[in-house]
C-alpha cells in the first residue's frame, strides 16, 4: 500500500529516538518518493548525563539544549512538512528557528504521549495548527487533537515454539516493579514459564539498589541496566503466549506493545481498561487486568490459554498511518 501525499515532498522529520521507530519511520517515507531530513529532538549527551547525575540539571538542560539547536540549524531548509512525534524537548527558541527556516511548512505534530506527561504541551500547541493524539480520551477532552492509534509493521514470525507463559520488557515506572514482583510470585507457584526484564540506568541502578533500597537482591533477575535491542524484544515477543502491558497511570492510549503483541499471534494482559473502546481490537485477543488487585487470569496460571487465530486490520498498519497523517494536500 502506498503512502498518500508526499511523492516529491521535502519533509523534516524530528523523531523521538525511540527503538528503531524513527529509522523505520523515514524509511518508508523515502521508499515513498518523500526527500526526508531526520533529527532526533532527545538525543543526549555523556557530558551532560554527568552533570545531571551530580544534580546539576540546568548545566545539563542547556548543553542539551545548545546540541538540539545546533541539529536544527544543521537541518535542510524549506521542507514542506515538519513531522512531528511528540516533540517534548522543544522549546521556543527551536520553533522558532524551524518556522524561519521553513516559512511554508505545513506543520504536524503526533503526540505519542499523553497531554499531562508532556511540560510544554501548549507551546507546541500554538505552532502545530495539524495535532494527531494516541489518546483517545485527551482527544474528547481537547477537540485541537485527532485521534490516531499507533500503527504496527509487518507481521511477526510466531510460528516457532512458545517457550513463555507470560512475558514482559520495559523501563521501570510507576508501580511496574511492584507488579512484576507480584506476578513472578503467581507464575512461579503454577510452575510457570516467565521473561520478565524491566530496564533502568546504571547510575540509577546503583542508587535504588544501594543507597535507598528500593531494589531488592531477588530483583536482580529481572531488573536490567543494558538497553535491550528490538531484535531481541521482537524474539521474546513471538516466544511467548500472552504478554503483559502494564500502561502508565496517566496515558490511556494504547501502546506500542499492545498492537506488536497482537502482530506476534500473542494474547495481552493489560492494565489499559480503555482498549474496551476500540472496536477493530477483537475481545478474545486480550485480559484486562485489575491494577488494584492484580491477580493473573486462570486461564494463564491453570490451564493453556485457547490458541486464538489474531489478526488485525489494515487500519493499523504503519503505510495507513503514514498516511492519514501526512496526507497533505498539493
Amino acid at each position: 500500500m502506498a503512502i498518500e501525499g508526499i511523492n516529491g515532498k521535502k519533509i523534516l522529520f524530528i523523531g523521538i529516538g525511540f527503538y528503531d521507530y524513527d529509522k523505520l519511520i523515514a524509511e518508508k517515507l523515502r521508499q515513498n518518493g518523500a526527500s526526508v531530513c531526520y533529527i532526533s529532538s532527545v538525543r543526549k549527551n555523556r557530558l551532560a548525563n554527568l552533570f545531571q547525575r551530580f544534580g546539576l540539571k540546568k548545566i545539563a538542560t542547556t548543553i542539551i539544549d545548545n546540541n538540539r539547536k545546533k541539529r536544527i540549524d544543521q537541518a535542510a531548509r524549506n521542507a514542506d512538512i515538519i513531522f512531528t512525534i511528540k516533540g517534548e524537548n522543544l522549546n521556543t527558541r527551536d520553533l522558532i528557528a524551524l518556522k524561519k527556516r521553513n516559512p511554508d511548512a505545513s506543520w504536524i505534530l503526533y503526540l505519542w504521549d499523553s497531554v499531562a506527561r508532556l511540560e510544554n504541551a501548549e507551546l507546541l500547541f500554538n505552532f502545530f495548527p495539524t495535532i494527531f493524539s494516541f489518546d483517545r480520551l485527551d482527544c474528547i477532552r481537547d477537540k485541537r487533537l485527532r485521534f490516531r492509534p499507533l500503527f504496527f509493521r509487518d507481521l511477526l514470525d510466531y510460528e516457532g515454539q512458545k517457550d513463555y507463559d507470560l512475558s514482559f520488557i520495559g523501563w521501570v515506572h510507576s508501580d511496574r516493579l511492584q507488579l512484576i514482583r507480584n506476578f513472578k510470585t503467581q507464575l512461579q507457584n503454577c510452575q510457570k514459564r516467565y521473561f520478565f526484564k524491566l530496564y533502568m540506568g546504571p547510575f540509577n541502578y546503583l542508587i535504588q539498589r544501594y543507597i535507598k533500597g528500593s531494589i531488592k537482591k531477588e530483583d536482580n533477575d529481572i531488573i536490567t541496566t543494558r538497553a535491550i535491542p528490538y531484535a531481541d524484544f521482537s524474539q521474546i515477543l513471538s516466544k511467548s503466549k500472552c504478554v503483559l502491558d502494564i500502561a502508565h497511570p496517566l496515558q490511556s492510549g494504547l501502546t506500542m506493545r499492545t498492537l506488536e503483541t497482537f502482530t506476534a499471534g500473542c494474547k495481552l494482559l493489560t492494565t489499559n481498561t480503555d482498549i474496551k473502546n476500540y472496536p477493530q481490537i477483537n475481545k478474545s485477543y486480550y485480559y484486562i487486568l485489575d491494577r488494584t488487585n492484580p491477580r493473573i487470569p486462570d486461564e494463564i496460571l491453570f490451564g493453556n490459554a485457547p490458541q486464538t487465530e489474531i489478526k488485525l486490520p489494515r487500519y493499523f498498519h504503519i503505510d495507513t498511518f503514514l498516511s492519514e497523517i501526512l496526507n497533505v494536500p498539493s
